[in-house]
């Protein structure tokens, strides 16, 4: 379409539609064009969601890269943890808190993360993908 906003709009229900699927490839490749729509909490709230759709299609490396993406943006939102641990991430995402922490001392949400993850196990046991 030529007409800008109509191509915009077509992105974002493209967009949300590929991580709807956990086609997060897609999703990535079009994540610079249409972030710009959404608020700060937004984007976070979708880099999360990306990172969970490469979880959920088994990609656990990519999850893990997408889940730091997103920490580089909003290390304290952690909110999708319990999603991200449903799909077998438990145990990459403890390490990875746990290097967090010794790199990064003086900040608190390493433990809070991994307190959502130790419940989380102790709650539901093991998930592997």
């Amino acid at each position: 379409t030529t007409d800008p906003e109509r191509r915009r709009y077509a992105q974002l229900v493209l967009f949300e539609n590929y991580v709807a699927k956990n086609d997060w490839m897609h999703a990535e490749a079009i994540w610079p064009q249409v972030s710009q729509r959404y608020t700060d909490a937004g984007k976070i709230d979708w880099l999360s969601r990306i990172a969970l759709a490469a979880a959920n299609s088994g990609d656990k490396e990519n999850a893990m890269r997408l889940w730091k993406k997103k920490d580089k943006e909003a290390l304290s939102d952690i909110s999708y943890l319990p999603y991200m641990a449903r799909q077998g991430m438990t145990e990459l995402l403890m390490n990875y808190y746990s290097d967090l922490k010794k790199s990064e001392p003086q900040s608190t949400i390493p433990d809070k993360a991994m307190k959502v993850l130790e419940k989380w196990a102790r709650e539901f046991g093991p998930v592997t993908k």
